[in-house]
C-alpha cells in the first residue's frame, strides 16, 4: 500500500487480515447474488382454476430453495464485511486518539 501512495505508512498486520477479511465476506457476498441470479424459479405447480381477470393484486412468486440460500448469503457476506469495515474504523479511531 505505501507504493500505491508516496509517504504513506504500510499496513500493519491487522490491517492485512481485516482486509482479507473484508475481501473475503464480499466474496461469500458476490457468491450469493451470483447463486440467487442463476437459480431457477421455483415451480408453484398446476392450478385447476383460472384467477379473475378483474382482481389484481399482489404477485406471490416462491423463492426456490437455492434462490434463499443466495440471498442469505449475499446477507452474511454483506454484514460481515460491514462488521471489519466498522471494527476497522474503530481502530483507526483508537490509534489515533493513542497518539494524541
Amino acid at each position: 500500500m505505501s507504493d500505491l501512495v508516496p509517504g504513506a505508512a504500510p499496513l500493519p498486520r491487522y490491517g492485512r487480515r481485516l482486509l482479507a477479511l473484508a475481501a473475503g465476506c464480499l466474496a461469500v457476498a458476490v457468491a450469493g447474488a451470483v447463486l440467487y441470479a442463476l437459480s431457477p424459479p421455483a415451480s408453484s405447480g398446476w392450478f385447476a382454476y383460472a384467477p379473475l381477470a378483474e382482481v389484481t393484486g399482489p404477485v406471490h412468486v416462491p423463492l426456490s430453495g437455492r434462490q434463499w440460500s443466495g440471498l442469505g448469503a449475499a446477507a452474511v457476506g454483506l454484514l460481515g464485511a460491514a462488521a471489519v469495515g466498522g471494527y476497522a474504523l474503530g481502530l483507526r479511531r483508537a490509534g489515533a486518539a493513542a497518539r494524541r
